[in-house]
């Protein structure tokens, strides 16, 4: 298919600034503190197991954040609002994808929750939209180690109100496109597995009753004539080209994938008709969770170019790597400047297939429509990137076609 040919009618609507895998871990933060007696005896011993084999990537997950990195972005992001004349009065949407903290802690959850509002202070006051992950899920420690209080921290959770998903569906993320009445909209999904030994294999789970929910926003939206893109933001990806050893665990277990994955897929590409004549029930998913960015580079021409999985050809995966996370002393041995950390998957179902490691990331999604291409939007992905926290540079752009009307 003909990319949408470049034109000067092609005006700017909205800037989505995406960051995931925050990773906050405050001093008091501690697996073994939320324990006591014989349980923080076995905490302990179980934590330097743990780090001595990297189980379940348990260095990378909680090492924390470098703690020059929160106000670095922000500088970023200021010298970003004003630096382009043309996107400076363009309305921008922050998005964050989950696990803002290494432990679930209230004083990690706080301290994630400040960096937000600086961030958001940064771009205007913007929207802001908020996902937990399965690593704010943990109640302090190791969810296998407190398996009783998975249930009490998802009540703690949903209680705020940045957190609780009726509030992601309700009040979806919008704004009009210009010349029509079509529109943007993000809506977002819960993939926690609220299982203390699932949790702690970092499997995703989406529950069929969220899935349904979001199924009848979108019958409301086709009833009422609405259309436009849809954009849905979910901790787990949908489509992303694992690995056998990263998705099994001791080589039997299930671990780090969204479970039943391509059931999932086939619902949001709506093979079932429902709403009918609808299309995809989203374009474009957002997520983060794999502390690699997916496709790293490689996006140009057309979203039917991109092929993911089972998703359908209208509909793109983007995940973002993990914003400031301090990796393990083990990778930071590796560790490789922004840009030549990208690397090609030998995986046939993904093209591009490429994943970038760099250690500090994020990404700007810029969307531009014109009156000349109904049903089609201009994005262009801008990666940020930094080494160890401590310089947010801009990366080379690249970007595609999307439509939320079948050329």
């Amino acid at each position: 298919m003909a990319t949408v040919a470049a034109s000067s009618r092609w005006t700017p609507v909205l800037q989505l600034v995406h960051v995931t895998d925050l990773h906050v871990k405050q001093m008091t933060a501690n697996p073994a503190h939320a324990l006591t007696g014989k349980g923080r005896v076995l905490a302990r011993f179980a934590q330097r197991w743990l780090e001595r084999n990297n189980a379940f990537g348990w260095d990378d997950g909680t090492q924390g954040h470098y703690p020059l990195a929160p106000e670095s972005f922000r500088r970023f992001l200021q010298w970003w609002r004003g630096f382009d004349r043309q996107w400076r009065d363009v309305p921008v949407w922050l998005v964050d994808t989950g696990d803002r903290t290494a432990f679930g802690d209230d004083a990690s959850i706080q301290a994630g929750q400040q960096h937000l509002k600086l961030w958001q202070k940064a771009l205007g006051n913007c929207p802001v939209r908020s996902l937990y992950g399965n690593h704010d899920a943990w109640p302090g420690t190791l969810p296998g180690l407190l398996p009783g209080s998975i249930t009490a921290q998802r009540t703690r959770l949903g209680a705020l109100d940045e957190w609780n998903p009726g509030n992601w569906l309700g009040s979806p993320l919008s704004v009009a496109l210009p010349g029509s009445s079509a529109r943007i909209e993000l809506f977002a999904l819960d993939s926690v597995c609220w299982s203390a030994i699932s949790n702690t294999r970092a499997v995703g789970r989406i529950d069929a009753r969220a899935m349904e929910l979001l199924v009848a926003r979108m019958r409301i939206s086709a009833a009422a004539g609405t259309h436009g893109l849809r954009i849905l933001a979910m901790h787990h990806p949908l489509a992303f080209p694992w690995e056998d050893s990263e998705v099994r665990a001791a080589g039997v277990f299930s671990a780090m994938k969204l479970l039943k994955d391509e059931e999932h897929a086939r619902r949001l590409r709506n093979d079932k008709n429902d709403p009918v004549d609808f299309g995809p029930l989203v374009h474009l998913v957002l997520s983060g969770h794999t502390h690699l960015a997916h496709p790293a580079t490689g996006l140009h021409g057309d979203v039917v170019d991109v092929h993911q999985g089972l998703l359908s050809p209208w509909q793109l995966q983007l995940v973002g790597g993990s914003l400031m996370l301090n990796k393990s002393r083990r990778a930071a041995r590796q560790m490789t400047p922004p840009g030549a950390a990208a690397a090609v998957r030998d995986h046939d179902r993904f093209v591009p297939s490429t994943v970038d490691g760099t250690n500090c990331q994020a990404q700007i999604l810029r969307f531009s429509a014109s009156p000349d291409h109904p049903g089609a939007l201009q994005m262009v992905r801008v990666p940020v990137v930094s080494v160890d926290g401590s310089l947010y540079e801009p990366g080379e752009p690249d970007g595609l076609t999307l439509h939320y009307a079948t050329p």
